[in-house]
């Protein structure tokens, strides 16, 4: 018996020893899983109590690593399958290099979107005339043929030159080259829609990575519009497509010749590729695009880990389209299983910080709009859940979204908000039209569709229904748990055990006996059957020891991690909401107190710096074609990731800031403002979060122009009301805060054009990004025009004529009146987020386009370069009378000299760009100096100063400006002798024998001769030296 037992008593062991080695497997595969999850998690975990000093190495670190990773990229050998070599590119000038074959031109058109041409051959391009030339190898060749080619993706996009491309008939008509390529060309436009996040993404980073990709960096890219905010933001894409700056190709004056070029940009669907579209036979795909993005901003995964918990973040909106009860959706979410955070990503943050947040998520959701663009970040196998407002917007959700998200090779999964869901419904009431039957607002065309569907609701998730796709997603990402099969003491019923532990790819094993003699019988196999099921339970044993060793080496392990990577986003308990994710570190906005009594201290006005952005089309015409970018929005930054729970920011009291009888006065406004527009009335009915009732409501006047002792404006009456019910009823709903201020006063006066208006209205809009409407009292039409390219980069809307304007318009938010820091200059002291005049005439420059900003060098050339003087020319009172004699002596000095004499109605930016090519401007004091915000910043300003005490008010008006503007000053007062007042009026005259006299009467006589009765003949022989002295500076710069 007991040589029959013994085999049984090993067999014992041996399965108590599989049971143990099970456990033990599973030991390990924990730990590794674990690890690997520390490994990838902490170098992007974000930060939510650490110094600042291990944000910014861990930022640095990141970023060192990207440089190593792209200098790798640049220097390891290129794959050329499919490239174009540059070595097959002649590197001489094409007009004595042998002739090649005549060449070709292929265009095309893809519907709705796009027209190219590819031309091969002896290609040159003019950038300012906008023509490639096919140029033909013989003299006399085919029929000279044209093609007119917009070179934006979305061919209906106004104000995009058209590129001519000519196959030329005769050799001889061609234009020499002056440089030659060895590399492709690809010519393609900016603006159109660009500056919407979805839009930068669809309409060209995608396009141009199809098109170019194929060259390896080898490729020379040429751009029409240009707009150098935009290749600084993704400049790290450009570079990784190109390896040579960007032409810019209105501005370029050279004939530049190629053997290859693409004129276009070819848009295949939105967002996304279709690989047999592709050219060079690559079939690129939208996957190829987002490993590309992971490769060139380093992010570390590649695909969605089998994580324990999985981490989710819900993209925020700002503005219209919000999720209103984002608290109760993050909780639902981890009541999922899922870990969660919310995200608020702005314009001007840098895209590869963007990038790295985005990819250590394994799911996303958000409401449609342009910030679901992100998820071209995230990690291969990802889940995206995009909410669809109401509205019957499926489809185009799914085109915009849907199928590029597949594309990308992550889950889409889509919910659909129901009419109760949205607050349309509340605002309109169930019959209107618009929430009865979208169906009917469809047919009346797309305008109506987005003022309502896209432009007038926020969204209430019912949690309960969304439980279902939050399941969904996190069953889609939940890890594959190992499968053995256990059958304890053969009993059927336990067979639920296999559902628990039972992974696909791990084989079923069953310890079952096939009958219950088998081959044993009688007691022997009663015996063996015995010793079999206590084989089967100490094999149990042996996996429940494996077990508790996976629980303790799992919360061992954990806790590592949890003290290693203290500042990892940690889970949130359903009391609490998930953190949220905190943008760049900039300077916070406190929320300034009312103030009541008028001889308090002024308070600084708080804005943020922000990226400039052009203008695109007007907000509704981008509205209409996809939604405005809320990465534009700018909310109240924090410091540090939050925990508590998220609620709507109730609204603020109005901070109005009421100064003496000099300064301005300003309200800032946060929460629902109604404006009543011809009535001057702006309302603030008491925050629902307050209670909804206000028992001591205030009022304040406000003249919302920068001087407001300024007669013949109106006052703006801001007033809170006691009860929401004595607010009017809206009748235009705005998604952007209003601005409200008045034109008039001193306006029409170059200089006070400025100083008066588009300073302080700089200070106050800047912080918007151009997300802020206008609204304007006492609007001058003259105004608008004259400075239109200065408005439409301030605001991307349309300006509301207040006067004029008789519905009640309601806004998230306004500011009502602008404020002057100085004369013609900003003070950086009173603006925390250091706004300064450097700072506002590099903004016009961009707006401009003006190509220059710092003088010429005479360094090393100072005889083969003469700078540029340029004179303003008064026609009215302080004219110089001997501007000629003047020229000669400047000229005899080393200068060119040019007059400008701008008339009232001159194109503000064509003279700007004639002022932007002077190193000096000269002129007696006037308005005509106020150009020197055109200047290249180093550039010398010379100021006249009229005869009779006028050295302060020069100071003041232009020389403080000018050093602000960080121009070389240089004042020159005219002496008694050099005025026309001597002859006018006499020695005698108390205004020419004694300006102090004339001063202590007042300004109006001051006004009245030193300003309104004088000319000035320069003394040469004083005014000579300035000149020299302007040159000497100009040679050490």
């Amino acid at each position: 018996m007991g040589s029959e037992v013994k085999p049984a008593k090993l067999g014992l062991r041996r399965h108590l020893n599989a049971g143990f080695f099970a456990g033990f497997l599973l030991v390990l595969l924990t730990y590794v899983i674990v690890s690997q999850q520390f490994a990838m998690e902490t170098p992007t975990a974000v930060t939510s109590r650490a110094p600042r000093i291990d944000e910014n190495e861990s930022v640095t670190k990141a970023r060192v690593e990207t440089e190593k990773k792209r200098e790798q990229e640049w220097q390891r050998p290129k794959d050329t399958s499919g490239a174009v070599s540059a070595e097959e590119f002649s590197k001489r000038d094409s007009t004595n290099a042998k002739p090649i074959e005549n060449g070709k031109v292929v265009c095309g058109s893809n519907g709705f979107y796009s027209d190219t041409c590819d031309v091969d051959g002896d290609v040159r391009i003019n950038g300012t005339a906008l023509s490639v030339t096919l140029v033909p190898a013989s003299r006399r060749s085919e029929r000279r043929r044209e093609w007119k080619i917009q070179p934006y993706p979305r061919r209906t996009v106004s104000g995009i030159a058209e590129v001519t491309v000519t196959r030329q008939q005769d050799r001889a008509a061609a234009p020499a080259c002056t440089v030659t390529h060895g590399v492709p060309g690809v010519v393609f436009a900016l603006g159109g829609l660009t500056g919407n996040y979805w839009h930068d993404f669809s309409d060209v980073l995608v396009p141009l990575f199809v098109a170019s990709r194929r060259y390896g960096g080898e490729v020379q890219f040429l751009v029409s519009n240009i707009q150098p905010w935009w290749l600084g933001k993704y400049e790290a894409v450009v570079r990784r497509l190109s390896r040579y700056d960007a032409v810019d190709l209105d501005r370029d004056t050279e004939v530049r010749c190629f053997r290859r070029v693409a004129v276009g940009l070819r848009m295949h669907k939105e967002f996304s590729v279709k690989p047999e579209l592709a050219p060079g036979g690559q079939r690129l795909t939208m996957a190829d695009f987002a490993a590309f993005l992971r490769d060139t901003y380093a992010l570390p995964r590649a695909a969605a880990a089998g994580a324990r918990r999985p981490r989710l973040v819900v993209i925020r909106r700002a503005h219209y389209r919000k999720i209103v009860n984002m608290d109760e959706v993050v909780r639902a979410a981890e009541a999922a299983g899922f870990e969660a955070a919310v995200m608020s990503p702005r314009f001007d943050e840098p895209v590869e910080e963007v990038a790295r947040k985005v990819n250590a998520f394994d799911a996303m959701v958000g409401v449609h709009g342009a910030g679901l663009t992100n998820a071209v970040f995230l990690p291969a196998g990802a889940v995206v859940i995009q909410v669809v407002p109401y509205g019957r917007l499926e489809r185009m959700a799914r085109a915009d979204f849907g199928e590029p998200v597949a594309d990308m090779g992550l889950r889409y999964m889509e919910y659909s908000v129901a009419a109760d869901e949205s607050t349309l419904l509340e605002m309109l009431g169930p019959e209107h039209q618009v929430v009865k039957d979208p169906e009917a607002v469809h047919r009346s065309g797309w305008d109506k569709v987005a003022e309502y569907y896209l432009g007038k609701q926020d969204v209430r998730i019912n949690v309960a229904r969304f439980a279902a796709t939050l399941a969904a997603a996190f069953d889609h990402l939940r890890p594959s748990h190992s499968y053995i099969s256990i059958i304890i003491g053969g009993a059927p019923e336990n067979d639920l055990l296999h559902e628990k532990y039972w992974s696909p790819g791990w084989p079923m094993q069953t310890f079952r006996e096939r009958g219950e003699g088998g081959e044993m019988g009688g007691d022997h196999g009663k015996l063996m059957k015995s010793l079999k099921g206590a084989a089967q339970k100490y094999l149990g044993v042996g996996f429940l020891l494996g077990f508790f060793l996976v629980l303790l080496t799992y919360f061992t392990v954990s806790e590592q991690f949890a003290i290693a990577a203290p500042n990892a986003i940690r889970k949130t308990s359903p009391g609490h909401a998930s953190p949220t994710i905190p943008p760049p570190v900039e300077e916070k906005r406190p929320q300034l107190p009312p103030i009541i009594e008028q001889r308090q201290a002024p308070k600084a006005e708080h804005e943020h710096a922000a990226v400039v952005q052009e203008k695109t089309p007007s907000a509704e015409e981008i509205e209409i074609q996809k939604e405005t970018e809320e990465d534009h929005t700018k909310e109240k930054p924090t410091d540090d990731v939050t925990t508590t729970v998220e609620e709507s920011a109730p609204a603020k009291k109005p901070a109005c800031d009421i100064q003496g009888p000099w300064a301005s006065d300003v309200c800032s406004i946060d929460g629902d403002v109604r404006i009543h527009g011809a009535a001057h009335d702006v309302v603030i009915p008491p925050p629902i979060e307050g209670g909804g009732s206000n028992p001591n409501p205030r009022e304040w006047r406000v003249v919302p122009y920068s001087r407001k002792h300024m007669g013949g404006l109106k006052e703006v009456a801001v007033r809170e009301v006691a009860s929401a019910a004595e607010a009017p009823a809206c009748d235009v709903r705005s998604p952007v805060p209003a601005l409200v201020f008045a034109m008039g006063g001193l306006t029409g006066n170059y200089w006070h054009d400025f100083s008066d208006v588009l300073i302080p209205l700089y200070l106050q809009a800047r912080r918007f990004d151009g997300e802020v409407q206008l609204v304007v009292e006492n609007i001058q039409m003259w105004y608008v025009g004259k400075y239109k390219r200065v408005l439409d980069r301030l605001s991307r809307h349309d300006i509301v004529d207040m006067d004029r304007d008789d519905k009640v318009r309601c806004f998230p938010g306004a500011v009502v009146g602008i404020r002057m820091h100085k004369e013609f200059s900003i003070d950086p002291a009173r603006d925390p987020t250091g706004h300064s005049m450097p700072e506002f005439t590099k903004f016009l420059r961009d707006t401009f386009s003006l190509p220059r900003d710092a003088p010429v060098s005479l360094v090393d050339n100072a005889a083969a370069v003469r700078p540029r003087l340029m004179i303003i020319s008064r026609r009215h009172p302080r004219k110089l009378m001997n501007v000629e004699e003047v020229v000669r002596a400047a000229e005899r000095i080393g200068f060119e000299v040019v007059i400008g004499d701008p008339p009232f109605n001159v194109d503000v930016g064509e003279f700007a760009k004639e002022v932007n090519r002077a190193d000096v401007l000269m002129g007696v004091h006037g308005a005509g100096l106020t150009n020197s915000v055109f200047l290249p910043t180093g550039a010398v300003l010379i100021q006249v100063v009229p005869y009779g005490k006028m050295e302060h008010i020069g100071k003041v008006d232009f020389g403080d400006p000018a050093e602000d503007m960080r121009l070389k000053y240089m004042a020159y007062s005219a002496g008694v002798e050099e005025s026309t007042l001597v002859e006018t009026l006499g020695r005698d005259h108390p205004a020419v024998r004694d300006p102090e006299s004339v001063h202590r009467s007042g300004w109006g006589k001051v006004a009245e001769y030193y300003l309104g009765k004088q000319d000035i003949r320069l003394d040469l022989a004083r005014f000579e030296p300035l000149l020299r002295d302007a040159m000497d500076y100009l040679k050490h710069q």
